[in-house]
């Protein structure tokens, strides 16, 4: 089966839900009540390509390209919602949800039914993922990077440096097309494209209302992926660039980089909590002959990183999702430019991919 898929969302330990772009029936949602040993889909949804998604309790929200995809139901049914203001990340937080995109964040007050969006004036760059550790408090990471050649067609969307969602309108497929090595500056330059990395963190202390600017920098060679937080003040954050790096904040008011390597054909993407002390960073090497899961592991606050993960050939883990620290899943996208779903139930070990 050939689809694409950007994000997975665990609410529970046997309740989970995978959004996906089927090149056989267009796009739907996986969704699996036995902690993910079978999965069934939601049927055919009248979305253009899902982008990321988050659940708790019986809500689900999918961002899509052009808005939303909402069930309160645990999945029965889905309800679309198209009002061009969907994004790469989506959150809940206590009683909200949250999706950032541009230079705004849209929240929802009713597990996404109704949206309201709001511009971030501080923002200098685009707004890319957000971490909701409460109705409060609310950290956005943000974004740019040199632009490549022009797009194969005004369809395709670049969910970052590395990727870009491609599809065939007449086939209705579509790939999950990589960057091998780093990003052309030169060729940006010369075709009039954005030739410099940009990265900026924002946060929110009275849910969303005003925010402050904590780091920004256009000469780290670096730019934002996921963020997350495990609670108010401990947060991580995937960056990359012409290298990649993590940043960590353990008092929610200043960021250090935390861990950096220097090869060019590495790619880092997704970010997640476990624990107080437990943190994951995902993503892959992106050589053009040997692509593998690179996932950095932390279990003293981002203080020290082991690398693991990288026996997992053809995989490139996009996005994280957890229930407990022996249990988590990661969605990747493979070498054949399609996408799976990598099971984690014992970090001692190795993850397998059960969907291709």
């Amino acid at each position: 089966m050939g689809a694409v898929g950007t994000s997975v969302a665990f609410s529970d330990a046997t309740h989970g839900f995978y959004p996906m772009d089927s090149n056989d029936g267009g796009s739907t949602v996986l969704e699996t009540t036995d902690g993910g040993q079978n999965w069934q889909s939601s049927g055919p949804q009248n979305v253009a390509m899902f982008l990321a998604s988050a659940a708790k309790g019986q809500n689900v929200v999918a961002a899509t390209l052009f808005g939303k995809l909402v069930s309160n139901d645990g999945g029965k049914t889905f309800n679309s919602i198209t009002d061009f203001e969907g994004g790469q990340s989506v959150k809940f937080s206590e009683t909200k949800v949250w999706m950032p995109s541009n230079d705004q964040i849209s929240v929802s007050a009713d597990n996404g039914a109704t949206w309201t969006a709001t511009q971030i004036p501080q923002l200098k760059t685009d707004a890319r993922y957000v971490a909701a550790p409460s109705d409060n408090v609310i950290y956005v990471s943000a974004g740019e990077w040199p632009q490549q050649s022009p797009q194969k067609d005004s369809d395709s969307f670049p969910l970052s440096a590395r990727w870009t969602l491609s599809p065939e309108v007449a086939s209705r497929k579509i790939h999950a097309i990589p960057t091998y090595g780093s990003v052309s500056k030169s060729h940006a330059e010369a075709t009039g494209q954005p030739t410099t990395y940009k990265m900026q963190i924002v946060k929110s202390v009275d849910g969303g209302k005003t925010w402050v600017s904590q780091l920004f920098s256009d000469s780290s060679n670096l730019y934002f992926n996921a963020v997350d937080c495990y609670d108010e003040k401990h947060c991580c954050a995937a960056a990359e660039g012409d290298f990649v790096a993590v940043y960590c904040t353990n008092d929610g008011e200043t960021w250090n980089q935390v861990y950096s390597d220097p090869s060019a054909t590495l790619s880092l993407m997704g970010a997640a909590y476990v624990g107080p002390q437990e943190v994951w960073i995902a993503g892959g090497n992106l050589s053009q002959f040997d692509m593998y899961a690179y996932l950095l592991h932390s279990v003293d606050g981002g203080k020290t990183w082991t690398v693991e993960g990288t026996d997992i050939s053809g995989q490139y883990p996009n996005d994280l999702s957890f229930v407990s620290s022996t249990q988590g899943w990661a969605s990747t996208f493979n070498a054949v430019q399609q996408s799976g779903l990598l099971q984690y139930k014992n970090w001692s070990q190795s993850a397998k991919s059960f969907l291709e």
